[in-house]
């Protein structure tokens, strides 16, 4: 891939390049809306163990690709908290699933 322009990248391998810009610039903080839409391959557990001192805010529609990663979820609907669960909140996915579905139902 030498000697490629940005805008000639597709669009997961242009998340990734930012994702590799925010990690290593040593971000404090890296913000991903819903990396797994449009089928983006991301291995986040491995990228946040690897990161330590980096915290990281990942937004997604479903509880599954976060169930494994998150220490902390907030379930948000139109526009407000309405749960906070840590890691022993959720002990299994499918408590987790009850949950979510519990406190940010369908439309």
């Amino acid at each position: 891939m030498k000697n490629i322009t940005v805008g000639k990248l597709s669009e997961e391998e242009r998340a990734k390049l930012n994702l590799f810009f925010a990690l290593t610039e040593k971000a404090k903080l890296v913000i991903l809306d819903d990396p797994w839409a449009n089928s983006l391959n991301f291995d986040l557990e491995n990228i946040i163990k690897n990161f330590p001192h980096t915290s990281f805010i990942i937004t997604s529609k479903s509880p599954e690709p976060i169930y494994d990663i998150a220490d902390k979820i907030y379930i948000l609907h139109e526009g407000k908290i309405k749960k906070a669960i840590t890691k022993q909140g959720y002990s299994s996915l499918e408590k987790l699933k009850s949950l979510y579905s519990q406190y940010a139902p369908e439309d």
